[in-house]
C-alpha cells in the first residue's frame, strides 16, 4: 500500500513597520481557526457544536514569527484554508496586494499518476487555483478533441 502525501512551506510576510499589529491579527485569526470547524457542506461551526464529524479549519501548521507567518505540511493540509485565511488577512491589511504558494502532491511508491501538485495566487478579492494532475487532464482533452478520438 502506497501513502499520498500533501507538502508545502510558504511564507506570509508583515509589512514593515506594521509587523505587531498584523502578527497580533493572524495570532488571534489562527487561534480562532483552530476552535472551529467546517461541516461537509463547508458550513462552519463553533466549538460547542458536534465537531468530531469535522475537519478542523486549522488543517495545517502555522508558526506566527516577528516578520512573518510560516505554513508547512509535511504529510498534509489544506492548502483552501491557508488560501482563505491569506484572502482575508489581504482584505484587512493590504487591499491591492496579493501572495501565492505551490505544493507537492507525492506518494511513497512510484504509482502510476499519484504524483501532482498546484499552485494558489490569492488577491483580496479573489483566489486562482492549478493544480498539475487536471491541467494535464483538460489538455488532453483538447488535445484528443481536435484530433477527433
Amino acid at each position: 500500500m502506497a501513502n499520498n502525501y500533501r507538502q508545502f512551506s510558504s511564507a506570509l510576510e508583515f509589512t514593515k513597520g506594521r509587523e505587531a499589529i498584523e502578527k497580533k491579527w493572524c495570532e488571534d485569526r489562527l487561534a480562532l481557526l483552530e476552535r472551529t470547524t467546517s461541516s461537509p457542506d463547508g458550513d462552519v461551526v463553533g466549538e460547542d457544536e458536534e465537531i468530531e464529524r469535522y475537519e478542523s479549519r486549522a488543517d495545517f501548521t502555522s508558526v506566527v514569527g516577528e516578520y512573518q507567518v510560516w505554513f508547512s505540511a509535511e504529510e498534509s493540509g489544506n492548502v483552501e484554508h491557508i488560501a482563505d485565511f491569506v484572502q482575508e488577512f489581504l482584505a484587512k491589511f493590504r487591499p491591492k496586494g496579493c501572495w501565492s504558494m505551490t505544493w507537492a502532491d507525492t506518494c511513497s511508491k512510484a504509482r502510476l499518476d499519484e504524483f501532482s501538485g498546484g499552485g494558489v495566487f490569492v488577491t483580496a478579492t479573489g483566489q486562482k487555483w492549478v493544480e498539475a494532475g487536471n491541467w494535464c487532464y483538460q489538455e488532453t482533452e483538447k488535445f484528443n478533441k481536435v484530433k477527433g478520438k
